[in-house]
Formats: structure tokens, C-alpha cells, sequence
């Protein structure tokens, strides 16, 4: 995919949301400059219906002129550039993208919403079809996907899993399409087996660990000996004998000093 074409996505993206930002006052409504720009008055005949509508641009989605002015929202927003189909109606019976037609491209014309497809015979039978195999998940894209393969029903054959895809090229993000499949085969006549919801609990097993006893051997006895005492060996060692020595004293000598003119 270029460049190119992804810009072109995108702005088509944003074109289509230019119904989101209605303003409160759906007769008219102001700029911040305080113009007044007026609405134009439709008739779109939605569901058997008439549906007298103000829009301020006929130029508009008819997603949003649905959704925000005819109070249908069962139609949902996906993608904005005709990618995911959850914006699928009928326009004269057949399926169209509401996100990339316009409003005026519906005037005078039969729209049919998912609001209307259980008055159809086949729309009824395909949504019970739903119902019983379980489809939605989610269920958002769930609306377009019915309006879709609704025509596959219409068309009185069992249709094969090539004809499906080739004709249903809805985006459903939860995956559920082996479910969409063999509920559209339901509807046609054919015999596709409806999924059983029975759970079944697992068997808890309760695994015993085996026991297991260790005897463990008993500890040897312990003799304890008495070592006999030691005996006592008493040594009495001879004391030395005491040597008296007697230093003999110095003898005194007496110094006898005359003095003169004791005489």
C-alpha cells in the first residue's frame, strides 16, 4: 500500500467524523465568531419509516446521520474508509458502507439498519443462527456482519466457505468466522452442528506420597572405664644443713691523744 493511499485513508477517515462534532442545537449553530450556519432539513426513510432529520451538511456520513439524528445506533463506526463493515446497511436491499456514503446519497432511497433486519425472514433466522453457534464475542462488529451475510441467506442455497469469504469481507478482530461461517450455513438449510457448551472439570487426583519409615540403628552403648587413681608418690627431699659462720670482730684500738699543757 503507498503513501498515497494511506493518506487518502486517513482523510477520508477524518471526513467521515464530521458528524461526531454536532453541535447542541441541532436547528442551528454558531462559529466562534458567533455566524450562524443553517441546517438543512431530510427525509430519509430508515426501517419502513420517515425520519425528518436536520443536518448541518447533506455532504455528511449517513453513518452519523443515523447514528446521532435518527437515534439508531446500532450501526457502529469502525474504520471510517470502508475497511472493517461494521457500518454495513441496506441501501434498496443492498448492503452498502454508511461510513463513506452521504447523506444525500440516501434521500428517497430504502435504508435498512439492523434495528429493521428481524422483520425479514432471513434476517430472523440468521440472528437465532448467531444465537445458538455462539457467535459474538465482543459482538461490536456483529451488527454489520448480520446485515452482510444476510443476503447470503436471502439467496435460498447453502452457500460454500469460498462463497462466504468472497462475499463477506467483514473484519471481525475476536476471530470468531469458522463461528459466522457454519451459522450462515444454519440459516441457508444446511446441517452444521451446534457447539456444545458442557464443561467438563478436570478429576482432581490425589496422588499419596508413599511413607517411608528409616529405623535408624541404635546408638552402641558406651562403657565408660574407671581408670584406677595414680598413686601417690611423696618425695621428702633432706634439707640442707644450716652453716653457722662466726666472723671474729676487729679489735678496738684505742688512740690516746695528749694535748699539750695538760700537765
Amino acid at each position: 500500500m503507498t503513501k498515497v493511499r494511506i493518506l487518502s485513508y486517513r482523510l477520508r477517515a477524518l471526513d467521515s467524523l464530521r458528524g461526531i462534532g454536532r453541535v447542541m442545537d441541532r436547528s442551528t449553530c454558531g462559529d466562534q465568531k458567533g455566524a450562524v450556519i443553517s441546517m438543512t432539513k431530510v427525509n430519509l426513510n430508515i426501517n419502513g419509516a420517515t425520519h425528518s432529520i436536520d443536518v448541518p451538511d447533506t455532504g455528511m456520513p449517513l453513518l452519523w446521520a443515523i447514528r446521532d439524528y435518527a437515534g439508531l445506533t446500532g450501526t457502529k463506526y469502525g474504520c471510517g474508509v470502508e475497511i472493517c463493515g461494521a457500518c454495513t446497511v441496506w441501501i434498496d436491499g443492498s448492503p452498502e458502507k454508511s461510513c463513506d456514503t452521504s447523506v444525500s446519497e440516501g434521500v428517497g432511497r430504502a435504508i435498512t439498519t439492523i434495528e429493521g433486519l428481524s422483520a425479514t425472514t432471513a434476517g430472523a433466522k440468521l440472528q437465532q443462527a448467531f444465537v445458538d453457534h455462539q457467535v459474538p464475542q465482543c459482538g461490536y462488529c456483529q451488527s454489520g456482519m448480520l446485515m452482510a451475510a444476510t443476503r447470503l441467506v436471502q439467496s435460498g442455497s447453502v452457500p460454500s466457505d469460498a462463497q462466504i469469504d468472497s462475499a463477506i469481507g467483514n473484519i471481525c478482530v475476536c476471530g470468531t468466522y469458522p463461528r459466522v461461517k457454519a451459522a450462515i450455513k444454519a440459516a441457508s438449510g444446511g446441517t452444521t452442528p451446534i457447539p456444545t457448551t458442557t464443561t467438563t472439570r478436570p478429576t482432581t487426583t490425589t496422588t499419596t506420597r508413599p511413607t517411608t519409615t528409616t529405623t535408624k540403628p541404635p546408638k552402641p552403648t558406651t562403657t565408660t572405664t574407671t581408670k584406677p587413681p595414680k598413686p601417690t608418690t611423696t618425695t621428702t627431699r633432706p634439707r640442707k644443713p644450716v652453716t653457722t659462720t662466726t666472723r671474729p670482730r676487729k679489735p678496738v684500738t684505742t688512740t690516746t691523744i695528749k694535748i699539750k699543757g695538760d700537765d
